[in-house]
């Protein structure tokens, strides 16, 4: 069986949280028990825990020169129950270009990939996605979560009954689709695709690739690409003043009874 690997790009600028100017994925929200009473815990903390719950160990987060104080809070991982690397992307290009800087590392695993910026339920996330996507042999699976607000995410179109993806749009005017993806699982067939992508791809000075694109290009290359709903599940996204704001009213409520 091939090595499982995490992977989280965290190379972003952080643009939509201006004029905060610290680290998006090392904001406070929620807190975890411990003897000494609840400790705050920090966003990226949580796509940590979905990655451990699925017995993934390996962990290699994609960063900025601006962002060492990542590498300096998580160090090596034994703290969190796993292994951290990290890697750096010199110049911002979007999340494809982030993914891709794992390449010689990853290229030979099936990798887990998680937005170190959203806070995703249930913890077992990756542990069910795993196991759906082994047992449809597939190139790469989408887990997809409800949303009152696709307009600015990304939501799915699938395939009645068989879960295949069909259609992905990123952050659409309108659409009848209540639902984004938000994490995601694939073989080193989709890593391969990614890396030419990323390499050949025709870049517009000011504009990023986008990763919702490739999945699309993995569809019209015949890959299978499969979503699995977690209709009961929650994706918060931390990028933006509204997202983080509504996360801590919810968690750090329910947290509280930690005390």
């Amino acid at each position: 069986m091939r090595r499982t690997v995490g992977v989280l790009p965290a190379a972003g600028l952080g643009k939509r949280l201006k004029p905060y100017n610290g680290l998006k994925e090392l904001l406070p929200v929620g807190y975890y028990p411990s003897e000494k009473g609840p400790v705050p815990m920090v966003v990226s903390q949580y796509v940590m825990n979905a990655l451990r719950a699925a017995r993934v160990q390996d962990l290699y987060f994609v960063i900025s020169p601006q962002k060492w104080e990542i590498a300096r809070f998580f160090t090596n991982g034994s703290r969190f129950g796993m292994n951290c690397c990290y890697l750096f992307q010199d110049e911002p290009e979007g999340m494809p270009g982030a993914l891709d800087s794992a390449y010689p590392w990853v290229r030979d695993s099936v990798v887990c990939m998680g937005m170190p910026d959203t806070i995703m339920q249930p913890t077992h996330c990756f542990a069910q996605l795993l196991e759906e996507h082994r047992k449809k042999a597939a190139d790469l699976t989408l887990g997809i979560f409800p949303t009152e607000t696709p307009q600015s995410l990304a939501p799915v179109h699938l395939e009645p009954g068989t879960g295949r993806v069909l259609e992905i749009f990123d952050k659409p005017q309108t659409t009848t689709y209540y639902n984004t993806w938000g994490v995601a699982v694939w073989e080193p067939s989709f890593t391969e695709l990614l890396h030419h992508y990323v390499s050949h791809a025709s870049r517009v000075h000011g504009q990023e690739l986008l990763l919702s694109n490739v999945f699309l290009e993995a569809i019209k290359q015949n890959l299978r690409v499969y979503g699995t709903q977690f209709e009961d599940g929650t994706l918060f996204d931390i990028g933006t003043f509204e997202g983080l704001r509504y996360a801590r009213a919810i968690l750090e409520n329910v947290e509280q009874t930690y005390c």
